[in-house]
């Protein structure tokens, strides 16, 4: 299981270092909605900013994948 979006299975380089980043992205966006849900009075709030950091966190990890496929690509391998 990990990002499986079609730059990132380019090789082994771009799904190793892809789904590296996603995971701490994802840790990341997890320790923010622990600290969101632990500090917010409103629960419907918490949640729907705990799902933007889930979408940043995708966001953000599919960016990285492209990146990593376009610097395999230029660097030829």
């Amino acid at each position: 299981m990990g990002v499986r979006v079609s730059w990132s299975l380019y090789n082994e380089t771009t799904w190793r270092k892809s789904n590296r980043f996603g995971a701490v992205a994802m840790m990341v966006a997890g320790v923010l909605t622990i600290l969101t849900a632990a500090f917010m009075k409103s629960s419907i709030l918490a949640t729907m900013v705990s799902q933007g950091y889930l979408c940043l966190a995708t966001i953000a990890t599919v960016i990285y994948a492209n990146r990593m496929y376009k610097k395999e690509i230029s660097e030829g391998r």
